[in-house]
């Protein structure tokens, strides 16, 4: 931090939360083992395959992001999001996120950002499960030239 002021760099940032999450916690289910099923190998994938993508979770909600904006990123989020997403689902649970990209400041347990608070506001409006890419990321993902229907 330079001047009491933080060093936002531009990413690719996705943002999940599992729904239900609570009553998972307090109901029957015992829910870690199952989570722990889904996490594990995904995130020993990322470390492996996709080494330029980074994860943080914290109980319900995990963040995903890459060390810049590149069309490389975005390729390696992409496939993260989409294994995970397709992990929990097939699992049984319930997922929402959202992909965004833009400022965004990554250090130890410290997440901060313009483009974390667009992922987290657009993938909380969701009535549904699912994944959706904010406005900013289909432009970027445009101006690549990626041609993908999700």
């Amino acid at each position: 931090m330079e001047n009491g002021r933080i060093g936002y760099r531009s990413y690719w940032v996705a943002y999940f939360d599992l729904l239900g999450f609570t009553n998972m916690v307090e109901g029957e289910r015992e829910v870690w083992p199952i989570l722990l099923e889904v996490y594990e190998p995904l995130l020993t994938e990322i470390e492996t395959r996709f080494k330029d993508v980074q994860c943080k979770w914290f109980s319900d909600t995990l963040v995903f992001y890459t060390p810049d904006h590149s069309k490389t990123s975005w390729d390696g989020i992409v496939n993260v999001c989409e294994s995970f997403f397709y992990r929990t689902i097939e699992r049984q649970i319930p997922a929402r996120g959202c992909l965004s990209v833009g400022d965004f400041y990554a250090e130890d347990d410290v997440l901060i950002g313009p483009a974390l608070i667009d992922a987290y506001r657009l993938a909380e409006c969701q009535d549904w499960l699912g994944f959706v890419l904010s406005p900013e990321a289909v432009r970027r993902r445009d101006q690549y030239g990626i041609r993908r229907d999700y």
